[in-house]
C-alpha cells in the first residue's frame, strides 16, 4: 500500500560535492519499508556528467550510514530531459531516519536535479 508520494529534493547541483535531501524529510524517508524513487535531471552541463544517488540511514540523526546505492553514475545528456526510476531493495531496510545523497561526477558537472519518492509497505 502507498504511504506517501513527495518531492524530496529539487536544486541545481554544481560540482562533485555530494548533497543531501533536507532534514525535514529524514523521518518520512525512514518510514516506508520500500520505495520507488523517480529522478529527473535538466539543464545539464560540463564534460561527461553522471549522476549517483545513495540511500543513507541513521537511528540517531547524527551518524549517517550508506545503506544502498540507488543509482550508480547514470550518464546525463545536455539539452534533454534525463529521467528514470529506481526501486529500493527489500533486503535493505530503512533505519529510523533516511536521506538521499545526490552526487555528480565529471568535469565541471552541473544539473538541475529533482527526486520524487513514493514510499510503500512491502
Amino acid at each position: 500500500m502507498r504511504r506517501y508520494n513527495k518531492v524530496v529534493y529539487h536544486d541545481i547541483v554544481e560540482g562533485t560535492t555530494e548533497r543531501f535531501t533536507g532534514a525535514e524529510h529524514n523521518e518520512l524517508l525512514g518510514s516506508a519499508e520500500v520505495f520507488v524513487l523517480q529522478w529527473r535531471a535538466t539543464s545539464v552541463g560540463g564534460t561527461g556528467p553522471k549522476l549517483t544517488l545513495t540511500l543513507y540511514g541513521s537511528d540517531n540523526g547524527k551518524d549517517w550510514i550508506p545503506r544502498e546505492t540507488l543509482l550508480n553514475q547514470a550518464v546525463l545528456t545536455a539539452g534533454q530531459l534525463n529521467t528514470g526510476a529506481v526501486d529500493s531493495t527489500t533486503s535493505t531496510r530503512t533505519m529510523a531516519g533516511g536521506r538521499i545523497g545526490v552526487a555528480l561526477v565529471g568535469t565541471n558537472p552541473v544539473a538541475e536535479v529533482e527526486l520524487i519518492v513514493c514510499g510503500r509497505d512491502a
